[in-house]
């Protein structure tokens, strides 16, 4: 379901506040359409009682408004009372006392009981007596209940829609708190390292959760075991290779020397092999002690940033014929913390890495952005798919070459507080190197 919110907490909040909104809405209505069949009840009452009231004092008149003894030129009108009009007919239908808010055209049919009318362009609700000779009508005009009964559904409403919106916000302020332990199980487990094992806190979380947590604590301990024993690995094979190749490099050196020309060709093959299979176990030994987070040479003097660029693409293997750099205004004279041969080394590993897949020019392009300095490293090479390219930054990840210059890239920018990103299309990939300024 794409269209339902990453968070978990909004999920749910949405989820349950619909719930609840529904819930309250049916219970809402059924109060309101009670409420509104009562207040109609209560007015018909009213009605009915007002016309009672009016045929007593009727009756208690001295003469009969209905003889021919009290002759009037035109209907008695009396002052309305509570917005109730009312009327007094005679039985052939002649008006003998009206309210000023009554219509002239009278009030309903004559028909005992409650009904409604059209009258003067407005609906009434009647009620009509028929006492002594006489018919009594009173009415409601249908638009005042109707505005009566919005106004009570308003006042009566508007709780529910406060309670609703404040229990919506409890909802996520207690969704928020019940979920507080896994954003701290979350960022434990972004902020952990390979070579330390990340302890999940266990005490005071709930039941659910300290059993998820101690599970990743034992994950998390295995994956340590297995990578200290893959760095040992690395460590020890690169220490017991280096003295047999420092044997072979005198070897090939020594027998050089009494070689023909072709033979001397043949000698520079070799020994070509032997600096490019020394400069690997140089990069797993460097790649160890970065992982270990062992101390780092004593280099930590700020670097500035042009003398990055120019060693880094000066001792490019592939040579910097093919590299256009392209530095902002203002930039080169920066200085960048940390060790001055691992920045180098992670750049020159960039530039090498672009120059060996790629045909094409290769673009170096440095920028500034907040308080770190990117140089992005572009080629124009077939490009990688995502899942190949998150994979580029393992040991192993790829298959032509030696494969450490991308990982061990990376481990030079996290290690000095920097980070590597790759981005990869059809068009070539692009390597940002993300470098903290001097503070």
């Amino acid at each position: 379901m794409k269209w339902l919110p990453r968070s978990l907490t909004l999920r749910l909040t949405l989820g349950i506040g619909v719930a609840l909104a529904l819930l309250w809405s049916a219970s809402a209505a059924w109060m309101l359409h009670d409420l509104d069949r009562s207040i109609g009840q209560a007015l018909d009452r009213r009605l009915a009682m007002s016309a009672e009231m009016v045929a007593g004092l009727v009756g208690n008149m001295g003469v009969p408004l209905a003889s021919g003894r009290r002759l009037v030129s035109g209907p008695v009108t009396i002052p309305p009372q509570q917005a109730v009009a009312c009327q007094v007919r005679s039985l052939r239908g002649e008006i003998l006392a009206t309210t000023a808010n009554a219509p002239q055209d009278g009030l309903g049919r004559g028909i005992p009981g409650y009904g409604m009318a059209m009258a003067g362009g407005v609906r009434w609700r009647t009620y009509t007596l028929v006492r002594d000779g006489l018919v009594i009508s009173t009415a409601d005009r249908m638009g005042e209940r109707d505005a009566l009964a919005r106004h009570v559904a308003l006042v009566a409403g508007l709780p529910f829609a406060i309670a609703g919106l404040g229990g919506l916000g409890l909802l996520w302020w207690g969704l928020g708190r019940g979920l507080a332990p896994l954003r701290l199980m979350s960022q434990r487990i972004a902020g952990r390292s390979s070579a330390q094992p990340t302890v999940l806190p266990t005490a005071g979380m709930p039941t659910e959760l300290a059993a998820l947590a101690g599970v990743l604590n034992e994950s998390f301990e295995r994956d340590a075991r297995a990578f200290e024993r893959e760095r040992a690995f690395a460590s020890s094979a690169a220490h017991e290779l280096r003295t047999p190749l420092t044997v072979i490099d005198t070897h090939l050196q020594v027998a050089r020397l009494d070689a023909g020309p072709r033979g001397r060709e043949a000698l520079d093959d070799a020994r070509q092999g032997a600096l490019r299979m020394r400069a690997i176990i140089e990069d797993l030994l460097l790649l160890a002690r970065l992982d270990a987070s062992e101390p780092l040479p004593d280099d930590a003097e700020p670097l500035r940033l042009q003398t990055l660029l120019s060693t880094a693409l000066d001792g490019s293997e592939a040579g910097s014929a093919r590299v256009a750099l392209q530095v902002h205004p203002g930039l080169a004279m920066l200085h960048i913390p940390g060790r001055a041969a691992l920045w180098t080394l992670a750049l020159a590993n960039l530039v090498d890495n672009a120059l060996k897949y790629s045909d094409g020019p290769v673009r170096v392009e440095v920028t500034r952005v907040d308080a770190t300095v990117h140089i992005a490293v572009s080629d124009q090479g077939p490009g990688m798919d995502p899942e190949l390219a998150t994979r580029r930054f393992w040991r192993h990840g790829s298959v032509e070459g030696h494969g450490l210059g991308l990982p061990l890239a990376q481990a030079i920018a996290k290690r000095l507080g920097g980070r590597l990103s790759i981005e990869s299309s059809a068009a070539g990939s692009v390597c940002v190197l993300a470098l903290p300024l001097k503070s």
